[in-house]
């Protein structure tokens, strides 16, 4: 413990200008700033993300994937992430290992869809891994949010046939383009990032993702640590109807009827908070299991940093995968993008 004090001290002491009197462009997000701030106590840990200045050169990952076929291109650029993320984050995970052994550090977690390493940590660990070259930034682990009232309600009455809102976006003129097939999900596995899902609804069990015998569920539970996603909320399975929902109950919801939902739950049972530490875990999961789609119907106000999101959902269109990301679902902002 004396030792490890003593290297962070020693980190601090050669800086050239005090953590008081820091610059406008501190590696300290806004955010975590203001949680620093409201925490004066030297005893307080504060759970960050830590965002690598090293990044994979984007322009020679395009050179190496441009003729590859799907499955090729993914298992290269998760493969060639990994091997990079690993080669940049040894030093650092180094400290925060020795960290760990001195009980100032806990929970370390290597990230390779984006260069990066969350932790929980001390006010004078986070002011000594500020000053360290190979760190571009520090952010919080902030909580993540369902939009607001958007709890899912079960329909008293059923309304037969086709839902309203898949003519509306005219997905069943799709289906049947020019007489082809094909257009309608089938072959393609959609990630759930979310409540869970009910993959025992008569709509959707049977285009639930097989995962085998280490994911007997068809999916994962970030939020509780287990393989068991069921939804206890509805909000998942409200989103996994609109995308896959057969109609085998009565009414056709899916925009995507034949599509395989992928359940990967990150918040808990009354959809309240997720971290996110457990979403960027459930989108590499989704990489890396062989999502096609990962729908992502959350959202985070105030945010400051999340340099981390950017570069992961770069490095999943690298991979093929395509992010559909809800916008917009916070207070006046409906109509504004960012």
């Amino acid at each position: 413990m004396k030792r490890f004090t003593m290297i962070v001290a020693l980190v601090l002491s050669i800086c050239s200008f005090s953590f008081a009197q820091r610059s406008t462009f501190s590696k300290i997000t806004p955010d975590l700033q203001e949680e620093l701030d409201k925490q004066p106590s030297t005893d307080k840990t504060f759970s960050v993300i830590i965002t690598m200045t090293d990044e994979y050169d984007q322009a020679q990952m395009a050179h190496e994937i441009q003729y590859m076929k799907s499955e090729e291109r993914r298992s290269y650029v998760v493969d060639e992430l990994k091997r990079f993320s690993k080669a940049s984050q040894s030093d650092l995970l180094q400290l925060l290992n020795e960290g760990v052994r001195s009980e100032i550090v806990k929970d370390v977690k290597s990230f390779w869809l984006f260069n990066g390493i969350s932790c929980t940590t001390t006010r004078e660990m986070i002011e000594a891994l500020s000053q360290r070259k190979d760190i571009a930034v520090i952010d919080i682990d902030r909580v993540v949010m369902l939009p607001d009232n958007e709890k899912a309600t079960e329909v008293t009455e059923a309304i037969r046939g086709l839902a309203w809102h898949v003519s509306q976006v005219h997905a069943n003129d799709v289906w049947a383009y020019n007489g082809a097939s094909g257009y309608d999900g089938i072959g393609v596995v959609v990630a759930i990032i979310d409540t869970g899902v009910n993959y025992n609804h008569v709509d959707l069990s049977d285009h639930m993702w097989n995962g085998g015998d280490e994911y007997p569920n068809h999916g994962y539970d970030f939020f509780s640590k287990d393989n068991d996603p069921m939804d206890e909320y509805g909000h998942g399975t409200h989103c996994a109807g609109i995308t896959a929902g057969d109609g085998t109950s009565g009414t056709q919801t899916g925009i995507a009827p034949n599509a395989t939902i992928m359940a990967l739950k990150v918040f808990g049972g009354e959809g309240s908070e997720a971290s996110t530490n457990d979403i960027l875990e459930a989108m590499s999961f989704a990489v890396e299991h062989g999502a096609d789609i990962v729908n992502l119907s959350l959202g985070s106000a105030g945010a400051s940093g999340n340099v981390f999101y950017r570069q992961a959902f770069v490095n999943m269109m690298n991979a093929n995968v395509v992010a559909s990301v809800a916008a917009g679902n916070y207070g006046q902002n409906y109509d504004t993008y960012s």
